[in-house]
């Protein structure tokens, strides 16, 4: 078994300078509303610095809306088990269309693989782990491409990914599927 990785830092300038555009927030006014002096948010928006884990909440509290990026971006440094943020254009498409098109291939994948496991998962034989660990590594990729095709679906038709999975979570718990 590998330690639990917890970061107590993030870099935050690959999406601190877009969303404080979004959001119509210069360095001076974000640094001031933080508490915090122009030249530190400077460093954030440059990467010559990192964001603090005690920060982030105020940050993204500070800058409300499309943030989803951002806070993914820092969730991945602080908690590595949270998939990272695609490489946009590049790898996921620009639309909803193109996101979802490649969402579905990595789902169908994914569920391809967990039917080819099946015979082991059935005759309890862990030393064949071939199957098993491709599945995994398929539903990651599936995890990793529909969190990020989630975001674009979500700015592109302006919903919050955070209130609609506040309001999955409260369906979950009353199905008692989570705590």
């Amino acid at each position: 078994m590998q330690n639990v990785v917890i970061r107590q830092y993030a870099n935050v300038n690959r999406f601190l300078p877009k969303v404080m555009k979004v959001n119509r927030k210069t360095t001076t006014e974000l640094g001031r509303e933080m508490g915090y002096v122009q030249s530190y948010i400077s460093k954030l928006r440059t990467g010559t610095t990192q964001i603090k884990f005690d920060q982030v909440q105020e940050l993204l509290e500070r800058l409300p809306s499309n943030n989803e990026l951002l806070q993914l971006e820092i969730a991945h440094q602080l908690f590595p088990i949270i998939p990272p943020v695609a490489d946009g254009e590049r790898f996921i498409g620009k639309d909803s269309l193109h996101a979802s098109s490649r969402s579905l291939s990595e789902l169908q994948e994914a569920i391809t693989a967990l039917q080819n496991c099946q015979d082991e998962f059935l005759d309890g034989d862990y030393t064949k782990v071939a199957d098993p660990e491709l599945a995994v590594d398929e539903t990651l990729d599936a995890m990793f491409v529909t969190m990020n095709m989630l975001i674009v679906i979500c700015n592109e038709f302006d919903f919050s990914l955070e209130h609609r999975m506040s309001n999955r979570t409260k369906l979950w718990r009353k199905n008692k599927l989570v705590r």
